[in-house]
């Protein structure tokens, strides 16, 4: 017969009734019950031969008088002398109690009255039930079987000690390990106590352990010093319960204690140097995931060996899945060259070092790296130092040159308005008085790139400085049929720590940017705000001209510019003054 899963409420039925509607109308009954049925009506006496011997049904239910004059008893009969077992449900409108009994000592599962379809749907999940548990007891027991023959092999076969004992401890069973190992062939130990065999083993911490298996039920590993024949072993014991008594596996690990003392030893060796050197060693196998970083990486990176292990440390340390295509190709190609590389840290931070990999014979490999962050830093402070020193020179030398003949023409400029009678000078002398001015702002901002302060911190409203930037601007371009647009409801309210003077400095530097950025002087500007985490993000976007792509990397190099007049120090000072702020600054254009 087959087992019905414990999972599912589904029946193949040999269903013997009066009637089709009336086996109908016990299927409908049963699958109103979430009982789904395949099934079968019995008709005719002579039926039960094929219905119950060619067909593995799971129950039976039969009316007491079935068609053709057949009986519900007789049907109980055909399957006892047949020995199938099948459970049947009697489902009969006589209500007697020595009706219900007769069928129920002939071999009836349940007796149940007519009608009462919901007591049928329980009988038949309770022998549903029942069937299941005996399905699971005989594969149970077929495991057993099959569990004890495989036991049988192994331990006939087993190349380590095994031998059983009795709850008295005298041996049951000896294999051919324990033979070659003592010299006592199995006839000569089988039925003596294990105390007589090991004397040893009288009193002690083995003897102890097997008393309390056959007590506690329960097993037992340990490792054991087993002087014996001269020689000293250690013994790694696995003690193990069973109906009859106790097992035991054993094995000699002498050799293996001495190789792992020693490899203990090499190791923590290897550990003491690679953790106290001062360089980065990364070991990691050949599909990138990291089996081993030592402190000093640990420490550069953020994250712990752990931690690293159960990531995508990859895609965490080099995000740009371009730029780690690129490190995991230098990687597999283990050149053992020095070659550098930029990774982002735990924090978020990017740092810049140095590696040389080498690939191991499994696969693996071995990277061995520098952290050039301080390096960096101090040859980048160092160029700064100079430039700004070489830059100051210059600024101060052209300032004091230039500004004397500038103020000898200015103060000619206003002698020659102020005595000429001819007002057609007038233009030519404006014009002469807006060229100072346009150099003495040169001169100006040249100073000021070389004098940049540290800021003076104070809590100030974003949007407020941006606002008034946007106003200052658009007076100075109010000839420009230029709009000014603005998205700052998302900063409302933000109050930032800066120095409103520098900050107002920036973003009028970049707004007059933009409308310089118009060759038809007509176009729009958008200043949006946001905050982000703990961050305010300001874009401000022109629908200018652009910047060439070649020239997007040079934009914040001094006295880079592409326009007639002006000495491209703007946006160098402003990108100077953000840093100071601790912020960055970042151009996107598209041409």
């Amino acid at each position: 017969m087959q087992c019905v899963s414990r999972n599912s409420i589904r029946v193949r039925l040999l269903i013997c009734a009066d009637s089709v509607a009336e086996a109908e109308r016990i299927v409908d009954e049963l699958r109103r019950r979430n009982v789904e049925t395949e099934f079968r009506r019995l008709e005719q006496l002579d039926q039960p031969r094929d219905s119950l011997l060619e067909t593995d049904w799971d129950i039976v239910i039969s009316t007491c008088y079935a068609a053709d004059g057949f009986s519900g008893l007789e049907v109980l009969k055909f399957i006892k002398k047949n020995s199938l077992e099948i459970p049947v449900i009697m489902f009969c409108s006589d209500t007697s109690g020595q009706h219900a009994l007769t069928h129920l000592e002939a071999g009836a599962a349940d007796y149940i009255c007519k009608y009462r379809y919901a007591r049928l749907a329980l009988s038949v999940k309770r022998e549903l039930r029942k069937i299941n548990e005996s399905c699971q007891r005989q594969d149970d027991q077929q495991k057993l079987r099959e569990s004890e023959d495989k036991f049988r092999q192994l331990a006939d076969s087993i190349a380590d000690i095994f031998y059983a004992l009795d709850r008295n401890l005298c041996v049951t069973y000896w294999n051919h390990t324990c033979e070659e190992l003592t010299g006592l062939p199995q006839k000569a130990v089988i039925g003596k106590n294990i105390n007589d065999i090991f004397p040893g083993f009288r009193n002690s911490m083995v003897e102890k352990a097997y008393q309390r298996t056959l007590t506690e039920g329960r097993s037992f590993t340990f490792e054991h010093d087993f002087p014996y024949k001269g020689a000293n072993y250690i013994i790694e014991m696995h003690i193990f319960p069973y109906t009859e008594g106790l097992s035991v596996y054993a094995r000699d690990i002498t050799r293996k204690k001495e190789i792992e003392n020693e490899l203990r030893r090499r190791n923590e060796l290897f550990r003491a140097i690679i953790d106290n050197v001062p360089v980065m060693i990364l070991f990691y196998g050949k599909e990138g995931r990291v089996e081993f970083m030592n402190k000093a990486l640990e420490a550069f990176l953020g994250w712990t060996t752990e931690e690293a292990k159960n990531m995508d440390f990859m895609s965490a340390v080099y995000p740009d899945p371009h730029y780690r295509e690129y490190v995991w190709g230098y990687v597999k190609n283990a050149t053992q060259e020095w070659q550098e590389f930029y990774q982002t840290t735990k924090s978020g931070e990017r740092k810049e070092s140095a590696w040389s990999d080498v690939r191991l014979s499994d696969g693996s490999f071995i990277g061995i790296g520098i952290d050039l962050t301080e390096k960096k830093r101090i040859e980048h402070e160092l160029q700064e130092s100079r430039r700004l020193s070489d830059i100051g020179k210059l600024s101060a030398t052209v300032a004091h040159e230039l500004r004397n003949p500038l103020g000898v023409i200015k103060t000619a400029a206003f002698n020659l308005r102020r005595k000429a009678v001819d007002h057609h000078l007038d233009k030519y002398v404006n014009h002469i008085d807006k060229k100072i001015g346009e150099s003495d702002q040169i001169i100006n901002n040249l100073l000021a790139y070389t004098r940049i302060k540290l800021p003076h911190f104070k809590p100030v409203d974003i949007v407020a400085i941006i606002r008034e930037s946007l106003d200052s601007s658009e007076q100075t371009f109010h000839a420009s049929d230029i709009q000014i647009e603005h998205d700052l409801e998302r900063l409302e309210g933000v109050r930032i720590e800066a120095d409103p003077f520098q900050l107002s400095e920036v973003f009028i530097n970049i707004i007059n940017n933009a409308f310089q950025s118009f060759d038809h002087h007509s176009g729009r500007i958008t200043a949006r705000g946001w905050k982000e985490d703990h961050t305010a993000r300001i874009e401000i976007e022109d629908t200018g001209k652009g910047i060439a792509p070649e020239d997007i990397d040079k934009v914040f190099e001094p006295f880079f510019t592409r326009k007639s007049k002006g000495t491209g120090l703007g946006i160098t000072i402003s990108r100077e003054l953000v840093r100071l702020h601790g912020g960055d600054i970042d151009i996107q254009s598209q041409p």
